[in-house]
């Protein structure tokens, strides 16, 4: 059989090196209702693993595919709503596979947060820190907690580090806490209220991790800062 049928009800070739490319030009240059249709069928091959080129296609292909999805965030909805829904479900299939591209993909969904509060791209973002790499991820949330603002994605970005360093062994968390202490510092003393609470939660999940050996890093912080910490922490255990 040289010809399948996809759930968008389109024939096309099974071999990858065939239908992606059509697929791709698609989503690049068709009009909406011919980019939905792609993006439904990128969607239809992740969901159905039993397809007979699924290995090649991915193995070959990801990288391009990923590409092509990721442009659509900058579209109106249904568009970038789809592609959203889509870039959840390869994080969560071949997050392996898209580490390579780890630094660009949180980059694109955090712009995409950014530029629209987009509950998606956050449930994207909160998926990557579970399912990718998590030494390679810290040094990319590390470089961007540098520019962290209030107004958008700083209370986001403190989140998903708390969130990260659940996935972290001890020594990996010791060896890295001194690169990123200043921001998480500079952020306790933003003038935003709901940025500082993160920074809190985020110093007593440190402390958690790190028991003592966290104390050293605290004399960063004002005396009143440490007295409110200290509370947190104990009611947090």
């Amino acid at each position: 059989q040289d010809n399948d049928t996809d759930t968008t009800g389109k024939k096309l070739s099974c071999d990858p090196d065939v239908a992606v490319p059509i697929t791709l030009g698609e989503l690049s240059l068709g009009d909406q209702e011919e980019q939905l249709t792609a993006l439904d069928r990128v969607r239809s091959w992740l969901l159905d693993q039993e397809r007979r080129f699924t290995t090649k296609l991915w193995s070959t292909w990801l990288s391009q595919i990923l590409a092509g999805v990721m442009d659509k965030f900058r579209d109106k909805d249904p568009i970038r709503e789809k592609s959203l829904n889509i870039m959840s479900l390869l994080i969560q299939k071949h997050a392996n596979g898209i580490s390579d591209m780890l630094e660009i993909v949180f980059q694109r969904l955090l712009q995409c947060f950014r530029d629209n509060n987009d509950q998606l791209a956050s449930n994207c973002l909160h998926q990557l820190v579970q399912h990718a790499d998590p030494g390679r991820l810290l040094v990319v949330l590390v470089r961007l907690l540098s520019v962290v603002d209030s107004e958008t994605s700083g209370p986001l970005l403190i989140k998903l580090l708390t969130e990260l360093i659940k996935r972290l062994g001890t020594q990996a968390l010791l060896e890295t806490l001194p690169v990123y202490l200043p921001q998480l510092v500079e952020a306790f003393n933003n003038p935003d209220a709901r940025l500082r609470r993160m920074v809190m939660l985020c110093f007593v999940e440190h402390y958690r991790i790190l028991g003592n050996q966290m104390v050293p890093y605290l004399n960063a912080l004002t005396k009143a800062q440490q007295k409110l910490l200290n509370i947190y922490i104990i009611n947090s255990l």
